[in-house]
């Protein structure tokens, strides 16, 4: 539809960026899981975030942009929600690693 030039009649609807609640409650304390766990969570967040606010865009402007502008901008949604899906697997498995880990303040 789009390469048929017809990105004018994409319907979406408005929507609110969503928030992540328990994200940016716990986000200071995301250090405790050890910096590899750290840096995994804080990537997949960072490539949702960024896809979010790439949607937005694409849904607010998309009647504006040039063809090849939105084909780019829904490539790198695309791009951002494959980064945080992969690497979140990976990350699901270290927590569940991480919670059965015994713990000893002693070494």
């Amino acid at each position: 539809m789009i390469q048929d030039g017809k990105k004018d009649q994409l319907l979406f609807r408005s929507l609110e960026k969503p928030v992540d609640r328990y994200y940016e409650e716990v986000v200071g304390k995301i250090g405790l899981l050890g910096p590899e766990i750290a840096e995994q969570i804080i990537f997949v967040y960072s490539n949702l975030n960024a896809f979010r606010v790439a949607f937005m865009l694409i849904n607010d402007q998309h009647k504006d942009m040039s063809t090849p502008e939105l084909v780019a901008r829904i490539t790198l949604c695309v791009s951002a929600m494959d980064r945080a899906f992969s690497t979140g697997l990976t990350l699901t498995q270290m927590l569940k690693e991480r919670s059965v880990a015994k713990f000893n303040p002693f070494g």
